[in-house]
């Protein structure tokens, strides 16, 4: 028997998929090599061949809840790019914290008490930003403060807002959010965005040449700003400054490779290995703190 070439059966095989990418944490201490894990969970996985991205937490027993905040916005920049992103092996306490900030699917309809629940806001949203920082920060064990240093305080906080609002130019939002450890009496309370960053924003404006990490500590001086009007330097933002000097917090900024931090002590900077891929900005209060806050 011979075959026509009209009867002949072509054969073909659809290609398989890239097997999962799997990215596995390490145990990290501080802001900065924080977000710098974070910087590069990202670039992996965006260089990887895979849609699927494994984040394994099997060496971890903790993680500052805070950094979900960071999680949350390179998971929504990886899915822009339709690449899914998923936690495998988490410890009980890990899982617990990632839960309460909707990191493992949607948020619980009830949260810890201490809790400032993870919050994705868009630009134009700094009215609904006061009001969740406020009611948030204000249900929690701050220290005490005169109407008018409150008044600051939070508008310090809103400053921040509006610098991510302003001179980011990001087209992803913001996520916001903390926690209260009474245990180790402190607050922590985040703020990320996934736009350009001090460093290409003041560089380009101004015409000058920072390092990512002096560009932060150039904007955080209170006599600059990128035009009149802009970020920092408001009263609010300087008051902000003061409170954490005397409460004994931090405020620390991480911006693409920058690193700033100020403290009771001191102003630190440095340069992050492998970028963040937008900015964060992360305020530490001191809840042992029993002073209470006038303007003098």
């Amino acid at each position: 028997m011979t075959w026509s070439n009209s009867s002949r059966i072509l054969l073909s095989h659809k290609p398989k998929a890239p097997p999962p990418f799997r990215y596995k944490l390490r145990p990290v201490v501080g802001e900065a090599a924080g977000f710098e894990q974070i910087g590069d969970l990202y670039q992996q996985a965006l260089f990887s061949t895979s849609k699927f991205i494994f984040v394994d937490c099997i060496s971890i027993s903790w993680i500052d809840a805070h950094l979900s905040a960071g999680y949350a916005a390179v998971q929504h920049l990886l899915k822009i790019s339709g690449i899914t992103l998923s936690f495998l092996n988490l410890a009980p306490r890990v899982a617990e914290i990632f839960e309460h900030h909707g990191l493992l699917g949607p948020s619980p309809s009830k949260t810890k008490k201490t809790v400032i629940p993870l919050t994705r806001f868009n630009p134009g949203d700094s009215v609904i930003f006061a009001g969740y920082t406020q009611d948030h920060l204000n249900r929690l064990p701050i220290p005490e403060m005169s109407a008018e240093v409150s008044e600051k305080f939070f508008e310090g906080i809103d400053e921040l807002f509006s610098n991510s609002e302003l001179h980011s130019k990001t087209q992803h939002g913001m996520f916001a959010c903390g926690q209260f450890f009474p245990r180790k009496n402190k607050l922590d309370f985040s703020l990320v965005d996934l736009g350009l960053g001090f460093q290409r924003v003041i560089n380009d404006i101004r015409q000058m040449k920072l390092d990512p990490s002096e560009a932060i500590n150039w904007a955080m001086m209170g006599s600059n700003t990128t035009r009149s009007g802009d970020i920092p330097g408001g009263l609010g933002l300087k008051i902000l400054k003061d409170f954490v000097k005397l409460n004994g917090g931090k405020l620390t900024i991480v911006s693409h490779s920058g690193h700033w931090q100020l403290s009771a002590n001191a102003t630190r900077k440095s340069l992050l290995k492998t970028p963040f891929p937008g900015t964060a900005v992360t305020l530490e209060i001191n809840t042992s703190d029993n002073n209470k806050y006038y303007m003098t």
